[in-house]
């Protein structure tokens, strides 16, 4: 059954919502985690090719933006992952299917998450940390969007500083084009 789609945006725990999924249930968060495994793989192949990206952003530097990508390349990706996908994972990105032209949505928000979680990782790098810190997150398609927008919705600054807190130095594709 298709599914009405989801913002690429939107927060991890609404896909899983989307998506009859438990967080606490480990066979869904390992789905999960699949699907995330098989976005990543069409991930890679989609920035190795420089000519899938629009003329305005070919002479941009990696990490690349979700944005700075052709749509037919993106398009591309999202068939290959769900045509791909695993007997287990592919029910799920087929319920992005749907008359309304929002075909494979469930697949774009897996690679929209990929592109801002990848960016945010290597944003982090740049910067100077204690070794404690994780900007990066933990690497899955969610990262922590939802906790650093509240974060910085409660006062923190929107630029690093000396001294950068979570919140104020992931990776924002239309921020730090």
């Amino acid at each position: 059954m298709a599914l009405p789609p989801l913002r690429m945006t939107d927060s991890r725990e609404s896909l899983f919502f989307e998506l009859g999924f438990d967080p606490l249930n480990t066979a869904h968060t390992d789905i999960y985690q699949d699907m995330n495994n098989e976005t990543l793989d069409a991930y890679e192949e989609l920035i190795e090719v420089r000519d899938n990206l629009k003329p305005e952003a070919s002479d941009k530097s990696p990490p690349n933006a979700y944005g700075h990508f052709k749509e037919e390349a993106i398009e591309r990706a999202l068939e290959k992952i769900v045509t791909q996908a695993s007997p287990t994972t592919r029910p799920y990105f087929r319920r992005g299917l749907n008359a309304r032209g929002d075909q494979f949505w469930v697949a774009r928000w897996f690679l929209w998450h990929v592109f801002h979680n990848r960016g945010k990782r290597s944003k982090s790098k740049s910067v100077k940390t204690q070794p404690s810190s994780n900007i990066g997150g933990d690497g899955g398609a969610d990262g922590d969007n939802d906790r650093n927008r509240k974060e910085a919705a409660a006062g923190s600054s929107s630029t690093a500083t000396a001294t950068p807190t979570k919140s104020s130095n992931y990776y924002d594709p239309v921020r730090d084009q």
